[in-house]
């Protein structure tokens, strides 16, 4: 897993690098990264949701308001996304950056990045709807 999250890191670094610059690629590639990532949390969140819905939970009085529902939500759903991230990010760090990267590379690392945004687009439809249709 962590080769693909470098493999990731590696050709938003260049590909912002060819479109804006080195500077942008610095500031913005790790936005890009966990940008593309996001998905992956979406389908946890949106099992969760789901699961909740088909238990009947139901939710305290403070919930009916929607800034606490919104506050509360983005705190326990994305929250710990993002310190996951970035302990990701930590640990990948050691690896430097491929900032020459060769145009062969370039391309095959594109043709991954489509495969593996397009998996995740995929599996957060289809659980989402297995999970809704099937689960009691």
């Amino acid at each position: 897993m962590l080769k693909h999250l470098i493999d990731l890191r590696d050709f938003s670094y260049v590909m912002l690098k060819k479109r804006g610059g080195e500077a942008r690629a610095e500031n913005e590639y790790k936005f890009q990264v966990m940008a593309f990532c996001c998905v992956y949390n979406l389908i946890i969140v949106s099992v969760f949701l789901i699961t909740v819905i088909k238990l009947g939970v139901t939710l305290s009085s403070i919930m009916h308001q929607k800034f606490f529902s919104s506050l509360l939500f983005g705190t326990l759903m994305f929250v710990p996304y993002i310190f996951l991230f970035r302990f990701l990010l930590q640990k990948i760090s050691k690896v430097p950056i491929d900032k020459d990267m060769p145009l062969e590379k370039y391309r095959l690392l594109r043709k991954k990045v489509v495969f593996i945004v397009s998996l995740s687009i995929v599996l957060f439809i289809a659980v989402g709807y297995v999970v809704n249709n099937f689960v009691a």
